[in-house]
């Protein structure tokens, strides 16, 4: 087409053509009915629903824990050990969820291994505390345990303390916890005294755990008690409650932790 010639132009009245629509889509489609499929239920956490305490004597510290472990309703094992040997001069505890207080521990152990190869004495009892106080902070989302450590050092003798799941640490003349421990706070409490000797402080311990075992169904088992002094960790003993069999039992699994390792 030359330049100068000018494009012809459309007429007015003559409308472009119309595209057709496309249908419009239901904005809530039925979906096809499918059979339900169940859920599985996801399995909860075996919990040591128990009776934890430690106390301070006149020399060094006692912790006892009951032996039962929990699954919803049912016992999942009636002799579990929840005592910790951390090192010859600390002890712990836990109440809660089992493999929280074993991370927890497992944790703090090979701390207190690696800071005492470089130091060669015994750790002060409120450093072990502080590293229980950090781990559990760390793992504060995730922590469902409550727990007890106890020890001797040379700065200040025996110490208990207390480790909440939110990470505040305590020391606390008696510590208690778990389930069973609401049943013999006034009873350890109404008990207690500064100067007791050893065998007094096992001797209130033991009737303790009898009153926890006999109120609090999710504890139960056998009570395992061991005491620290400036020697170091006694093994004290078990206390089957008038339950031979697990007295047995429970004293072989102690010789095979502490006397033939």
């Amino acid at each position: 087409m030359p330049r100068n010639q000018k494009k012809p132009r459309k007429p007015k009245n003559v409308k472009n053509p119309k595209k057709p629509k496309c249908p419009k889509k239901p904005k809530n489609p039925k979906k096809p009915a499918n059979p339900k499929v169940p859920k599985k239920k996801p399995r909860k956490a075996l919990q040591t629903g128990t009776t934890i305490m430690g106390l301070e004597y006149d020399g060094g510290v006692v912790i006892a824990a009951d032996s039962r472990v929990t699954d919803g309703s049912s016992v999942a094992n009636p002799l579990a050990n929840k005592l910790t040997r951390l090192s010859k001069y600390h002890y712990s505890c836990c109440s809660g969820v089992v493999t929280h207080a074993q991370q927890m521990c497992n944790i703090v152990k090979n701390r207190i291994r690696a800071f005492g190869d470089k130091l060669g004495d015994p750790l002060p009892v409120h450093m072990v505390a502080m590293m229980f106080r950090k781990t559990v902070q760390m793992n504060r989302s995730d922590n469902a345990t409550d727990i007890i450590t106890g020890g001797w050092d040379k700065h200040h003798g025996g110490q208990i303390y207390y480790i909440c799941p939110s990470g505040m640490a305590v020391r606390l003349r008696i510590a208690i916890s778990g389930s069973g421990g609401s049943t013999i706070r006034g009873f350890l409490h109404g008990n207690y005294r500064k100067d007791m000797t050893l065998e007094e402080a096992v001797d209130l311990v033991t009737k303790a755990g009898e009153l926890a075992l006999a109120h609090d169904p999710f504890s139960g088992g056998v009570m395992r008690i061991a005491a620290v002094n400036e020697t170091g960790t006694i093994k004290y003993g078990v206390v089957s409650l008038n339950r031979p069999a697990f007295g047995l039992t429970s004293d072989m699994l102690w010789n095979l932790e502490f006397k033939y390792k």
